[in-house]
Parts: structure tokens; sequence; C-alpha cells
């Protein structure tokens, strides 16, 4: 068995936080917010079958600007100013709040990190006391690494019923050991196959 075990907490063990996905969900509530329930679901929304069964699908964030757009060049031609002005300003309030995606970006990791991230489950959570106490009779180690801090990465294990292990901000604790005493499992992908690279049959 490998002496130390490493895992990038955000990356592996803390699952449900999509900030693309989030921000593009966002996206599509402010639309709904300045166009209306009727516009937006005539026009951003349509039909897909999905495992053989016919299911909702709310088009992109990119897709409604290009619409809105389109909307825009109709009104002008159609001579209908009101409406022209309208989703003019529509238009315009969207380019705005895309302009400050940086800084909403922001906001919401840190409301995650602040408000969010300590209330995680972490989704191995069995394997993962079942290696605490491997670890423990073998003399091994396991270690969390993560951007976060201490105290709420310290807080999410605790909840989780993981009651010795060791908090890191960066992997430069590895720096002199040797590839063969440690494993690192940096993303969801690389949990593939854990057991056997850490040197162990499951279960």
């Amino acid at each position: 068995m490998r002496k130390v075990i490493v895992f990038k907490v955000e990356n592996v063990l803390v699952g449900g936080f999509d900030e693309r996905r989030n921000d593009e969900l966002n996206a599509k509530r402010v639309v709904r917010e300045l166009v209306g329930d009727e516009f937006f679901e005539s026009e951003f929304v349509g039909k897909e079958k999905k495992n053989g069964k016919v299911v909702r699908k709310v088009v992109g964030f990119g897709e409604m600007m290009k619409k809105l757009e389109e909307w825009e060049r109709r009104f002008k031609e159609e001579g209908n100013i009101e409406r022209l002005y309208w989703m003019r300003g529509v238009r315009k309030k969207l380019e705005v709040w895309e302009g400050n995606k940086n800084e909403r970006m922001d906001v919401m990791r840190r409301r995650y990190s602040e408000e969010s991230f300590g209330k995680r489950v972490i989704g191995i959570r069995e394997d993962l006391k079942l290696l605490e106490r491997i670890c423990e009779r073998t003399g091994g180690k396991m270690v969390f690494v993560s951007g976060e801090k201490r105290n709420n990465v310290e807080k999410l294990l605790w909840a989780n019923g993981l009651r010795e292990y060791e908090v890191e901000s960066d992997l430069g604790f590895l720096e002199g050991m040797e590839e063969k005493d440690y494993v690192v499992f940096d993303s969801v992908e690389s949990l593939d196959g854990m057991w056997g690279k850490i040197g162990l049959r499951r279960g």
C-alpha cells in the first residue's frame, strides 16, 4: 500500500458545484424576468426526445441573445417602435449583466466557499472511512489538499465521519518524496481503479 494517499478535495470529493452550469441557470432566470413568462416559454423553450420520452428543453443563454437580436431587427423592420425599444432595452441589460461576469463569478465562488462548501456530502465516504481504518493499522496516512480555508475542509471531513486526517493547501509537502510512496487523486476520473492504485483490493 502507498504510504500517503492524497485527495484534492474540491475536484475529487465535493461534487455538486458547477460554476458554469450555475451561471447559465442564473442567466436564464434573468432573461425570464426581463422578457416575461409568456415570451420566454414561446421563444426559448422547445421539446426533445430523451430516452424515448418527450422532455422540455430550454435553449442556452448564447442562443437566447441571438434570438433577441433577431427580434430587435424584426421589430425595426416592422416599424414597431415600442417593441423595438423594449427589446433593445432587454438586450442592453443582458449585455451589462454578461459584462459583469468576472465579478459575479467571484461572488458565487465566495458564497459557495463561505456558505455551502462545509455542508456538502462526500461521495465516496464509506470508501474513505475504510481507507482511514486501513491507514491506522498500516501506518499510512490520508492527506486532503484544498485551496479552501482549512477549517472549512475540516468541518466537511468531520461531518462525513472522517476523524484522523491532515489538510494541506497545496502539493508542496510531497517534494522530495519518492513517487512509489504516494498516490494523488486530483479529479473524479482519477478515482477509477482507486483501490488498485493504492495497492489494495477492495473489500
